[in-house]
């Protein structure tokens, strides 16, 4: 077969050959229990960058609705199935194949979703988030960013960017996905200015 099914933190997820999918399970799962004690408030969830559905299945109970939205092929078709294969994240998810500077733009997601009382996870690859994915967050301020790099320099600019349009950096994690290496993942809690 063309895919493996992988275990993490109580889910089950099909993940393609092509599809991305974080190697270091242990750290993955680590990665899973602090994005979910961030997300303590009952708000509506957007997954940017969801990939095969890794948060999108693992936080969707904390969340009364969910946007999930992947533009890889592989990776969307593994998002649709596994979120299918879920009752709780199939009831309450929208899955959209468009990128995210297209879902950000997108007219019909701006008044659907309610943006402004959202949490919104990135996961972004190594080169961060385009100047237009960072400006349509500065214009739609969800309530909070929970924002996951693999890359500490272009974390940095994005969250020197989101910090001067008005969000306040809150909370950060360093998480280890490849023990013994300069390589590091981290994990940061951004909050709309004055919702702390």
């Amino acid at each position: 077969r063309d895919y493996l099914v992988v275990q993490v933190a109580g889910h089950s997820y099909r993940v393609g050959h092509q599809s991305f999918f974080q190697g270091n399970l242990a750290a993955a799962e680590d990665a899973v229990a602090t994005l979910r004690a961030w997300l303590t408030e009952n708000r509506p969830l957007a997954d940017l960058y969801a990939g095969v559905g890794l948060f999108t299945l693992a936080c969707a109970d904390l969340a009364p609705r969910v946007l999930a939205v992947e533009a890889g092929e592989s990776a969307f078709h593994d998002l649709e199935n596994n979120v299918r294969r879920d009752q709780v994240a199939r009831d309450r998810t929208t899955t959209r194949r468009l990128t995210v500077e297209a879902a950000l733009a997108d007219a019909g997601l701006r008044a659907e979703f309610p943006w402004a009382e959202a949490a919104v996870i990135l996961d972004p690859p190594r080169t961060g988030l385009g100047k237009p994915a960072l400006t349509a967050l500065a214009e739609l301020r969800p309530a909070r960013l929970l924002y996951l790099s693999c890359d500490p320099a272009t974390l940095a600019r994005d969250c020197a960017a989101l910090v001067k349009s008005g969000f306040e950096l809150q909370r950060v994690r360093e998480l280890t996905m490849f023990p013994q290496t300069a390589n590091l993942e981290t994990l940061v809690l951004l909050a709309r200015a004055g919702d702390a």
